[in-house]
């Protein structure tokens, strides 16, 4: 991590991190798709550029948090539920063809 840490925080309410496990065009479709991991520790932070950010942090060890950095990495959330609203997204339905028919007519 290449950011200044300004403050770390306990975080009030439940955060977790989401990583996408399965697919690899980056787009999850379900919670099966989705892992989620608690996060124990918030950081502002400051990055190289000045910009300051929320940041969460996972433990290494009991004195050792890294910022949680990954390429599947997708984001927070505060619940399953919200996970999927957020991060998934659902499988394309095909498109009928008398309903297609029916919007080209229009």
């Amino acid at each position: 991590m290449n950011s200044k840490i300004i403050q770390l925080v306990t975080p009030g309410a439940p955060v977790l991190a989401v990583f996408n496990i399965r697919n690899d065009d980056g787009t999850p479709r379900s919670m099966d798709d989705l892992l989620l991991l608690p996060i124990p520790v918030l950081a502002l932070v400051e990055r190289p550029n000045g910009e300051q950010a929320v940041v969460g942090m996972e433990a290494h060890s009991m004195d050792e948090f890294a910022e949680v950095e990954c390429r599947n990495f997708l984001g927070y959330c505060h619940s399953e539920e919200s996970a999927v609203e957020i991060y998934a997204r659902p499988e394309p339905t095909p498109t009928a063809p008398k309903a297609a028919a029916q919007s080209q007519g229009s």
